[in-house]
């Protein structure tokens, strides 16, 4: 496999089906998608915080759903 197994970080993705209805072994591609407005709000965060804004909305979601903690990337 080439990539990151982001695997526990995507099942916190609501619109993302855990279960099929049939037995299969799949490997899923695709494209994490975010607001503007969801990055003008992690950004005020990470502010707050003291840590560096996201550059741009592909690098946060980028950056948020490879994070370690399944938590956070909620």
């Amino acid at each position: 496999m080439v990539g990151d197994d982001i695997t526990s970080n995507v099942k916190t993705i609501k619109s993302i089906p855990h279960d099929l209805e049939f037995p299969v072994d799949v490997r899923v591609r695709g494209e994490i998608m975010m607001p503007k407005s969801v990055r003008k709000e992690l950004n005020k965060e990470r502010e707050e915080d003291g840590e560096i804004p996201f550059a741009n909305t592909r690098n946060a979601a980028a950056g948020s759903i490879k994070l370690l903690d399944s938590r956070e990337a909620a």
